[in-house]
């Protein structure tokens, strides 16, 4: 239970039991057993359930006791194998529903707003420590906040990519072709047609 209680720590906000399965198990705490646990915590009130009607158990951690769970997880020496498997986990979803935005559009649409705190906090690490992956997860999640409207949001964390000067690879052809896409409800559709045009090239 203190092992999974300070791997938590590394989700903001609200997460469900799937997140956890693939975040936080491993050799010490097999998948199996991961709900058992997490009963175990909301029964010591370590952990909070939220719950909506026709939506999937979620939990959460107060903030104070995410900062706790957090320092134990430094103090153990765990942070950077959690952190990498929250980082890979959740840009592998993104990509995920990149792949699949056109047939199944509306279920991810859902999925990546209910999870959209969980992609900014993987952004944010990304950014001081993986320019590759910052492309990446970026450019998945373009076509994501053009749907949602995050206009400023999508275009500040598209063109910090596009500015890192990585290989134009078809992670790069993706954040182009988000930026493009935000760029096209504004009224810079000039600049639009020129990101959308040099991704068709890459492409």
């Amino acid at each position: 239970e203190k092992i999974l209680f300070r791997r938590l720590s590394v989700f903001s906000g609200e997460f469900d039991l799937s997140d956890v399965e693939e975040v936080c198990a491993n050799e010490t705490i097999p998948r199996n057993r991961i709900l058992d646990l997490l009963s175990h915590l909301v029964e010591r009130s370590m952990i909070q359930t939220v719950y909506q009607p026709g939506r999937k158990m979620r939990y959460r951690l107060l903030e104070t006791l995410q900062r706790y769970a957090s320092h134990r997880l430094i103090e153990k020496g765990e942070v950077e194998e959690i952190r990498l498997r929250h980082l890979v986990y959740f840009t592998e979803m993104a990509e995920k529903a990149y792949e699949e935005r056109l047939k199944y559009q509306q279920e991810w649409l859902e999925t990546l707003k209910r999870k959209h705190d969980k992609f900014i906090s993987a952004l944010k690490c990304y950014d001081r420590h993986s320019q590759e992956y910052f492309l990446r997860l970026s450019g998945a999640l373009g076509w994501f906040w053009r749907f949602h409207s995050h206009l400023v949001l999508g275009c500040n964390f598209l063109e910090r990519a596009l500015a890192k000067n990585l290989a134009r690879s078809e992670y790069y052809a993706r954040a182009l072709y988000g930026l493009g896409l935000l760029l096209s409800l504004t009224s810079d559709v000039a600049k639009a047609i020129d990101l959308l045009n040099e991704s068709m090239i890459l492409w």
